[in-house]
C-alpha cells in the first residue's frame, strides 16, 4: 500500500478513536448528572433550607486508578443553575429542575 494512504488511514483511525473516547466521557458525565439529580430528589432537597451535603463535592486524591465523574458533573450542574449551592456547602435542586424532568435539563449541558 502506498505510504500516503497508510498515513491517511492511520490519522483517520487516531481521530476516530479520540472522538469515541470524548463521546464516552460526555455520556458518563451526563449519566452521572442524572444520578446526582435523582439523589437530590430522593433527599427532597428542593430549596436552600432542605439542602444536603454531598460527600463527593470535593475531589478525592485517594481514589487511585478510578475515574470519579461526580465532582465534575456536580460542578457542571451548579454552573448551569440546575443545582444550587448554599454558603454552608449544601446542594439543592434549583429553578426549572423542580418542575421538569432531569433528562431535559441534563441534555442542555
Amino acid at each position: 500500500m502506498d505510504d500516503r494512504i497508510q498515513l491517511v488511514i492511520g490519522i483517520s483511525a487516531l481521530l476516530c478513536t479520540a472522538w469515541i473516547i470524548q463521546q464516552a466521557n460526555v455520556w458518563r458525565i451526563k449519566r452521572t448528572c442524572r444520578k446526582i439529580i435523582e439523589e437530590l430528589r430522593q433527599s427532597s432537597a428542593v430549596d436552600p433550607s432542605s439542602a444536603v451535603k454531598l460527600p463527593y463535592s470535593k475531589r478525592s486524591f485517594f481514589m487511585v486508578g478510578v475515574r470519579d465523574y461526580r465532582p465534575r458533573a456536580l460542578e457542571l450542574l451548579v454552573s448551569a443553575n440546575i443545582i444550587g449551592r448554599t454558603e454552608e456547602g449544601g446542594y439543592f435542586l434549583a429553578g426549572q429542575e423542580k418542575a421538569t424532568s432531569n433528562a431535559k435539563a441534563v441534555e442542555g449541558i
